[in-house]
């Protein structure tokens, strides 16, 4: 079933905290969960505050990509103030310095009270999305679970796209030809399109090119990716010539079970996002060495 709006994958989550907690031990309790899990979130703190203010230094709010909240710096206009300046942040992915004065709202005289804050914005890993929820798909999910990758799996089957399969990734059920314009891909995210036929891998090569994906990997043979580009390439587009598009998918490692595929999946992504060579670590030893003389 095709649904209207965007999908929010970095928004507030549940924690576990214990009735003898106080409020700032339970916010903690959240941070950590946010931060085990990738998902994105500011940490604004008073640091200082002078006179008559609501909160003082050492009270916390979190504040979440979506808008929602967890804790107090003073509630009111306090609050809406430091959340708007705490979303600007998230956004540039750049921590600030900020400062509120209260005013009295019946002569706009300042009454004295002044708070200063600290914003720590801890960024979204980045994501890996798996358009595909069959053997291979499941096994690039499984592993990304075991690497501490945020995962996004996609597939228009009720019964694949079941979150009890994948207890720490987030799971949409839908349409690939609509679900694209809901996903809130980033440059740093990576795409996997791992489908189960020729017809939905292509529409998703074709909708995942339009987003600012740093990586796209399409699997299949040889024979199969050239009908693939093919037909893209009769309608104008050219998948052979975005640098991001990797097909087939993985590095040669001689895969030959849905898990040796996923990990050559993986391999070819964390060697892309750290620039590194893949080398052997020996060939880099012994590069060492002989320039050590």
């Amino acid at each position: 079933m095709h649904q209207s709006g965007r999908l929010d994958f970095a928004g507030g989550l549940g924690y576990t905290a214990t009735d003898n907690m106080n409020s700032q031990e339970k916010l903690q309790v959240e941070l950590s969960e946010c931060l085990k899990n990738g998902k994105a979130v500011a940490v604004a703190t008073v640091i200082a505050a002078d006179l008559s203010t609501p909160q003082g230094p050492g009270a916390k709010m979190l504040v979440y990509p979506d808008a929602a909240i967890s804790g107090t710096v003073g509630g009111g206009p306090v609050e809406a103030f430091v959340k708007k300046e705490a979303l600007e942040a998230l956004r540039e992915e750049k921590p600030r310095l900020t400062e509120y004065r209260l005013v009295m709202s019946e002569t706009g005289m300042y009454c004295g009270g002044k708070m200063q804050f600290f914003i720590e914005v801890y960024p979204a890993k980045p994501a890996l999305y798996i358009f595909g929820a069959g053997h291979v798909g499941r096994a690039t999910a499984r592993l990304a679970e075991f690497l501490g990758q945020p995962a996004v799996i996609v597939d228009d089957r009720p019964d694949y796209a079941d979150p009890k399969l994948y207890p720490t990734a987030t799971v949409v059920c839908e349409a690939y030809d609509f679900v694209f314009d809901r996903l809130p891909v980033r440059e740093r995210d990576s795409v996997v399109i791992v489908t189960r036929c020729h017809a939905h891998d292509e529409v998703c090569l074709e909708k995942a090119m339009k987003t600012p994906a740093g990586y796209i990997g399409v699997i299949g043979s040889r024979t199969k990716i050239k009908t693939l580009f093919g037909h893209l390439n009769k309608r104008g587009i050219k998948p052979q010539s975005d640098p991001r598009v990797f097909a087939p998918i993985g590095m040669d490692l001689g895969d030959e079970t849905v898990e040796q595929i996923a990990l050559s999946i993986h391999a070819e992504i964390a060697k892309l996002k750290t620039g590194r060579t893949g080398r052997h670590m020996r060939e880099r030893l012994a590069e060492r060495e002989e320039k050590a003389g």
